[in-house]
């Protein structure tokens, strides 16, 4: 497939998009090039849902009243000429000065050096005298320092052996009482008798209303829904229902009519999985139940395995449903699942 060629189906279904096509339909025009195609018009559709952000006119009028007065103290700088400080010169005296002085040191002591090896050409029979090692003694005081004697014996340690007090024992009269077999129960209570009930807790009917891939629930500008993980939302009516379809079908156009609910009698659970990178993934809703402990509700989520072979689009999974109305609130049972793509 030639650049060209993608280059001219995407400038169509651009084109489609405006004129209120919807993604899938022009998708199916080239299903050869659907993989590669659906990221871009994705992006573009998501990119075309996005606001414009709002600058207030007395904020854009003082950033732009701040940005020309940085200009003007740019270009002002940088026309000034390039002087040299007076007091350049200056400095160095300081460390001309130091270098002068070590020379003059250096020619000294080449000097000397050279004045003492012509002293010992013309003198040959004199010698230096030798350094010889010499015992310094360095004493404080004329008279010298007491040694401690030790003394000749040690005094003698004598023990004297302390009478022990007397102990006397006092008998105890009265016994210490113990627990007699007469004060524990002769036979233990028997346990408390269990009573099971067959009495099923009833697990309510459900319709889907719709179950796909791709949802734009979460490509929009508000933070809050954005979804990190699969997530049950429960609509009990009409306005919440029309304002989820409403973010739910962002990316068609035009957007597919809404379905009709009666929440009077029914309500809709949506289970709405978070977007993810690629495609293989699925949500459903398997089962409804009501007991004692409140109102459940069991899905799954599909997740690809190692060797399985997906699309390279952002997806977002979802399931909605629609029972008879329900007021409690649900709690999610969702139970983590893996495709097997091994071949046989």
């Amino acid at each position: 497939m030639k650049h060209s060629e993608l280059t001219t189906v995407l400038d169509d279904c651009l084109g489609r998009l405006r004129a209120g096509e919807s993604l899938d339909a022009c998708l199916s025009s080239y299903p050869q090039l659907a993989n590669q195609l659906r990221p871009l018009l994705f992006t573009a559709v998501s990119l075309y849902h996005t606001p414009r952000p709002f600058v207030d006119s007395q904020a854009r009028s003082a950033g732009l009243a701040r940005m020309l007065v940085a200009l003007e103290n740019r270009q002002a700088r940088l026309a000034a000429p390039v002087t040299t400080p007076s007091n350049n010169r200056r400095s160095w005296l300081p460390i001309r000065f130091a270098f002068q002085v070590a020379t003059a040191v250096v020619l000294l002591l080449f000097a000397g050096s050279w004045l003492i090896a012509l002293n010992r050409r013309a003198n040959p029979g004199e010698e230096e005298p030798l350094i010889t090692n010499t015992a310094v003694i360095i004493s404080h005081s004329s008279s010298p320092t007491p040694m401690i004697t030790p003394p000749t014996s040690l005094p003698a340690i004598v023990f004297t052996a302390q009478p022990l007090p007397t102990i006397t024992e006092t008998p105890i009269n009265t016994p210490t009482p113990f627990l007699t077999p007469t004060s524990l129960p002769s036979t233990p209570p028997p346990p408390p008798t269990i009573t099971a009930t067959n009495t099923p807790f009833p697990s309510p009917h459900f319709e889907t209303v719709e179950q796909g891939y791709h949802s734009y629930y979460s490509w929009t500008n508000q933070s809050e829904i954005m979804l990190f993980e699969p997530t049950l939302i429960q609509l009990q009516n009409q306005e919440a229902w029309a304002n989820f379809w409403a973010r739910h079908t962002a990316g068609h156009f035009p957007p597919p009519p809404m379905p009709t609910i009666d929440f009077q009698a029914e309500s809709v659970f949506v289970l709405m999985n978070s977007v993810e990178a690629t495609g293989g993934y699925m949500v459903e809703i398997r089962r409804l139940e009501l007991n004692e402990g409140g109102f459940l509700v069991y899905a799954d989520k599909y997740s690809p395995g190692p060797n399985c072979v997906v699309s390279a689009a952002i997806t977002q999974p979802f399931h909605i449903v629609k029972t008879s109305r329900i007021t409690q609130t649900p709690t999610l049972i969702l139970t983590a699942r893996v495709h097997d793509c091994t071949s046989p």
